[in-house]
């Protein structure tokens, strides 16, 4: 099949790396092309196949208004020149030019966050992405969600009839290759050291702050045990370092900074800890599954419980702590005080749990490397197969 991806760009976050991911499971089976809204930004991911850039991004409001009525013209021609047979894009300003473009292939929108609640905080804006969803999305052949509460959001909030469920897909064997790599130079004492593995940037969705409450109490228990924080600095990266400081933790929480290869620190993690308030679909489980590294995080929407357990209940619903297929969920933390909070004392009774239960340990490293091959790019990119190749009677 000659198969299109729309994108805004390829520079950085999970849209670019999941199209990456995408593209190279089927360069040996279909012709590719990636379209880009945006046009002269950074390319920092790998894609095969064509890259086609669309035009640059407008300065004030008549010229991004003005952009989008170019790329939708030349998404237009280039999309019916081409006679692709199928176009998928991503998130909601591609899906728009990909519906608005008319090309007469399979049109398949993908979304990748709870469009409700991130339209809400846009003011003006959000408004009007919530029209367009509306007033669009069904008029594609399918619309993906990538969690089972986007898929509900969008036919309870958006009234969108033609929704799938489809998973982000994984390289399992990249990610075990990239696993075993070497340690950066400044990082390779943490070989000799048992510790918690976090990553993402130190912003206030991560949930960093409650995270080191909740290892200082774990560290009263295993006073070995290290935490490791890997990615960008945020705006709590002071707060969340002053905290560190505060509760004697500076030689124990290490902050490793962002890294291009943060897998060989993620495999000889004990544990993986995801203290996030909220999620679209945490990538980052799937990859410490992959390398059978259990993980302790918040039940948080949206997710977490839809990987970690095999079959999964609804989400965001554990009151305590959860013992489940692939580690533990816990309640997402509310604000702190002086003494840690309920859900700051349960994170850490989790993480202790798994460490001092050898054999429930054994059993849950066994368990995420299973769990970790639904969301393989063979059997994910096989679902999309379907999509692209299905006819309207068979639908």
């Amino acid at each position: 099949m000659k198969i299109a991806f729309i994108v805004p760009h390829l520079e950085d976050g999970g849209m670019p790396k999941l199209v990456s991911t995408m593209t190279g499971t089927w360069k040996d089976f279909h012709d590719i092309a990636v379209i880009l809204l945006i046009a002269g930004m950074e390319k920092n991911y790998s894609i095969d196949g064509r890259i086609v850039e669309l035009c640059p991004i407008g300065g004030n409001v008549f010229g991004k208004a003005l952009s989008v009525v170019k790329r939708i013209h030349r998404a237009k021609q280039l999309c019916r020149a081409e006679k692709f047979d199928a176009v998928i894009s991503f998130g909601s300003a591609a899906n728009a030019v990909n519906v608005l473009s008319h090309h007469g292939g399979r049109v398949i929108l993908t979304e990748h966050n709870i469009k409700s609640r991130e339209n809400a905080s846009w003011g003006i804006a959000g408004r009007f992405y919530n029209a367009v969803i509306r007033f669009l999305y069904n008029r594609a052949d399918a619309v993906v969600a990538i969690s089972r509460a986007m898929k509900d959001d969008l036919e309870s909030f958006y009234g969108v009839k033609n929704c799938v469920l489809i998973h982000n897909p994984h390289d399992l064997k990249g990610i075990a290759q990239k696993g075993a790599e070497s340690f950066p130079p400044d990082l390779a004492f943490l070989k000799r050291e048992r510790y918690i593995f976090a990553a993402g940037p130190t912003d206030e969705r991560k949930g960093f702050l409650h995270l080191v409450r909740s290892f200082a109490i774990v560290k009263d228990v295993i006073p070995s045990v290290k935490l490791v924080i890997a990615g960008k600095q945020g705006p709590l990266h002071e707060a969340i370092l002053r905290e560190a400081e505060s509760l004697g933790l500076s030689k124990d929480v290490i902050f490793a900074g962002y890294l291009t290869n943060p897998y060989p620190l993620m495999a000889k993690a004990a544990l993986f800890a995801c203290s996030s308030l909220r999620e679209g679909l945490p990538n980052v489980i799937v990859e410490s599954l992959a390398l059978g590294v259990p993980v302790v995080s918040t039940d948080c929407i949206s997710g977490p419980r839809e990987i970690l357990q095999m079959n999964p209940a609804d989400d965001g619903s554990a009151s305590d702590l959860e013992i489940v297929d692939c580690g533990a969920l816990v309640p997402v933390f509310v604000s702190s005080g002086d003494i840690p909070s309920r859900e700051e004392n349960l994170f850490a009774k989790a993480l202790c749990t798994l460490l001092y239960d050898e054999l429930l340990y054994k059993r849950m490293k066994k368990s995420s490397l299973k769990r970790s091959r639904d969301f393989s790019s063979d059997v994910i990119m096989s679902r999309y197969e379907s999509l692209c190749a299905a006819s309207p009677e068979s639908e």
